[in-house]
């Protein structure tokens, strides 16, 4: 369900092969769309894109646009879609979001759909469940750590996610449930969703400050419970899962 995943570069440009590398890896995840975010060194964004196409289509198709200007930037964090809720030929229901200097992605479904979803410009779970309000709450001064399991216990959420501060040029990753791997070394940091060799523990944030000096900070949110038996969701999401088979 999705793929999202990212390469961060110190001293050297991208290369075209290793985002369609990374890009194809993570199609397998998803074929409904495909999206990304190019950063210059110093963590501006230099590109917001998305298409309701395959990875490998929209990479191959529009090599000759595209290459030159993945090419010239410094990182990418991308996003192939596998549709829940939200047309993917509406484009804008497409993977990365944007609220202002806020970007994300997310691998996972909300469980809990508010009915009023439909009537909104952007049908996305990912974005109305948790996109918008994690912002929210942050806007008023919460640290994500703190405000990541409101938003994911409100609308019974799952999944992994990539979020982009682009004033604070900060990057964050947080797993829940789906798979989020990453390896990290001076000169680079890579995640996806499967493929790297070091897996990101559940309920654990990542943060990455821009530029990139091979160093990130690894850090539990708050009030994250480590048991098997000990479900931090509330009956009322346990009962929903259960209904669909997903536990």
């Amino acid at each position: 369900m999705c793929g999202i995943g990212g390469i961060i570069l110190a001293n050297r440009k991208l290369k075209f092969d290793e985002v369609y590398n990374l890009a194809s890896r993570l199609e397998m995840r998803g074929r409904d769309a495909f999206g990304f975010l190019l950063l210059n060194r110093h963590g501006r964004v230099r590109r917001y894109f998305k298409l309701p196409s395959p990875a490998t289509e929209v990479l191959a198709e529009l090599e000759k646009l595209i290459a030159p200007i993945i090419e010239s930037s410094y990182g990418i964090l991308m996003h192939t879609r596998a549709a829940t809720f939200g047309e993917p030929i509406i484009n804008r229901n497409n993977h990365p979001f944007r609220i202002s200097h806020y970007y994300f992605a997310h691998n996972g479904y909300c469980s809990y759909t508010s009915p009023d979803w439909s009537e909104k410009r952007i049908q996305t779970d990912s974005f109305n469940g948790l996109f918008a309000p994690l912002i929210q709450r942050i806007e008023k001064g919460e640290a994500l750590k703190q405000v990541v399991w409101k938003a994911y216990e409100e609308y019974c959420a799952t999944g992994a996610f990539w979020l982009y501060d682009e004033r604070l040029r900060k990057i964050y990753l947080f797993k829940e449930f789906m798979p989020l791997t990453y390896s990290f070394h001076a000169e680079s940091f890579r995640f996806a969703s499967t493929g790297e060799p070091t897996h990101l523990e559940e309920g654990w944030i990542i943060e990455i400050q821009l530029p990139y000096h091979g160093e990130i900070e690894r850090y539990p949110t708050e009030d994250f419970r480590d048991s098997t038996n000990d479900w931090r969701y509330p009956p009322s999401c346990q009962k929903k899962w259960q209904s669909q088979n997903y536990i």
